[in-house]
């Protein structure tokens, strides 16, 4: 580095604005950030296993069971069908 760059380099750090150290994130603070963290994440990863597992789970259910039985356990509405001897709009909610 010569000596015109060295004082050019001074010369911008002087012009820099001081700042307060106390308000720039700390390397700790990100340490305890990611310590807070830990816990959360662990049990998110936790419940997305056991959501896997109960996917698992119902999927062996339902290939295990014979389709008859299936309209059994599953809830079911039953409607009845109208015909109209002419065209109708039917507006749903």
């Amino acid at each position: 580095m010569s000596a015109k760059e060295l004082t050019q380099l001074i010369q911008r750090i002087h012009k820099c604005e001081l700042h307060a150290v106390r308000d720039s994130p700390s390397i700790n603070s990100a340490q305890q950030l990611m310590r807070k963290l830990t816990r959360p994440i662990g049990e998110t990863a936790r419940l997305i296993e056991e959501n896997i597992q109960l996917a698992k789970q119902h999927k062996q259910n339902i290939l295990n069971n014979p389709l008859s039985k299936l309209p059994q356990r599953l809830q079911q509405k039953n409607g009845e069908v109208k015909r109209f001897d002419f065209t109708r709009t039917v507006l749903y909610r």
